[in-house]
């Protein structure tokens, strides 16, 4: 939808929703339509603990099989997608350096902060204290 010509654009207009959609994790140009819609329904279903597979399919209005093909077809699975954004949710939560860590982890679906540094750690190779000092040093 980004690259559709429109005769009264504002580039600057297009310049700004482009940063946001990228901060929000819409920008990758590598992840496929389907893989986009299902990142958009895990910010809603997330802080309500209802990112699962099945939740994401019915949510898409396609079977939870079809949902594991689709992803399946683009290199992806379920749980690759649900990592990968939970950790870009999880650096771009921890950059605004506004909400509690025990926060974080509720909005991310975790049961805790101790699940969700555990997955952050798995994931990323550091603690959210340590990622969030060492970016925090670069701004």
């Amino acid at each position: 939808m980004l690259d559709i010509e429109q005769s009264s654009a504002d580039p600057r207009l297009h310049a700004t929703l482009l940063e946001v959609a990228k901060k929000l994790g819409f920008g990758n140009k590598a992840s496929g339509g389907f893989e986009l819609a299902v990142r958009a329904r895990l910010r809603s279903l997330l802080p309500r603990g209802q990112a699962v597979a099945e939740r994401v399919a019915r949510s898409l209005g396609v079977s939870e099989r079809t949902l594991h093909r689709r992803l399946a077809e683009s290199g992806h699975s379920f749980q690759d997608v649900l990592d990968t954004f939970r950790l870009e949710e999880s650096e771009r939560l921890l950059s605004q350096g506004t909400r509690d860590l025990a926060d974080i982890a509720l909005n991310l679906g975790f049961s805790d902060q101790t699940a969700w540094s555990r997955a952050f750690r798995r994931l990323s190779g550091t603690t959210p204290t340590a990622w969030q000092s060492a970016n925090r040093s670069k701004s």
